[in-house]
């Protein structure tokens, strides 16, 4: 409690001594510094209200994208993937400049929705900005995983009446086995580029599960829990479909995130 009131005694300092330089009625970052604040407390609904204002005020005088990032991410964090997307892409207009972040929160939003191919599209343009970024990889690799299916859709909800079903099922068991594949080589490349990344070793023992593997599996698995005792979970796409933004590049958590103005 003594930490809180020192903080909030900077901010209310800081604030003043930005209406003071600027003869502005309020800053930015003062008042998102008051929704870190109260979100530290467990005052969520206060913190989201100051994050709601601080999305109409200027940070020295220029539009900032964090505060918006940070509303996208409390939605997905709700389940409103459709209202979470809206506010990525509302901060990438503002922004087209946007850090690769950005990108993977559109992709993430994607693919829980089932958009296959738009998340592709978001989660390929934030490798182009990162080459070999771990999420980006990751979340190619859940699109390749979860979209594609063994048996054809019309046979697995029993409504196709066409003869041809040997034909179909071999034509579709092709299709699965090369994404599983492409995949594969998606979640490869993303544990070369960070071996420590949590999401990536799970997706792998995932796999290594359905493999019955289970030599690979308890190696990922030591290498998980030793590896995450030292280094912070990312919030990155995690596998069965259940993506999550990528919060080591768009979320709240870090101090550049504030500073993602839209003058690029």
């Amino acid at each position: 409690m003594e930490y809180f009131t020192k903080a909030e005694k900077l901010i209310d300092k800081a604030d003043l001594l930005w209406q003071h330089k600027r003869r502005e009625d309020r800053e930015q970052m003062p008042c998102v510094a008051r929704a870190h604040l109260e979100m530290a407390k467990g005052n969520s609904v206060d913190g989201e209200k100051l994050l709601d204002e601080a999305r109409t005020l200027k940070d020295g005088g220029k539009d900032n994208i964090g505060p918006m990032l940070w509303k996208a991410i409390i939605l997905f964090k709700r389940d409103q993937v459709e209202d979470a997307l809206q506010w990525y892409r509302r901060a990438l207009r503002m922004h087209p400049g946007a850090p690769a972040g950005v990108r993977l929160g559109i992709g993430a939003c994607q693919l829980k929705l089932g958009n296959f191919e738009q998340a592709r599209l978001a989660f390929q343009r934030a490798l182009d900005l990162e080459p070999e970024n771990p999420d980006a990889l990751l979340g190619l690799a859940q699109c390749e995983l979860n979209e594609f299916s063994p048996v054809p859709p019309g046979l697995l909800h029993g409504d196709d009446d066409d003869i041809d079903v040997d034909e179909k099922l071999e034509a579709a068991a092709e299709t699965y086995t090369a994404a599983v594949q492409r995949g594969l080589e998606l979640l490869r490349r993303a544990f070369n580029a960070d071996p420590h990344h949590p999401a990536v070793n799970v997706a792998l023992a995932q796999h290594f599960v359905l493999k019955k593997d289970g030599a690979a599996v308890d190696h990922l698995t030591d290498k998980l829990v030793r590896g995450t005792s030292a280094i912070a979970p990312r919030g990155g796409c995690v596998p069965a479909g259940q993506a999550a933004p990528p919060g080591r590049q768009a979320g709240p958590g870090r101090g550049d995130v504030h500073r993602r103005r839209a003058d690029g």
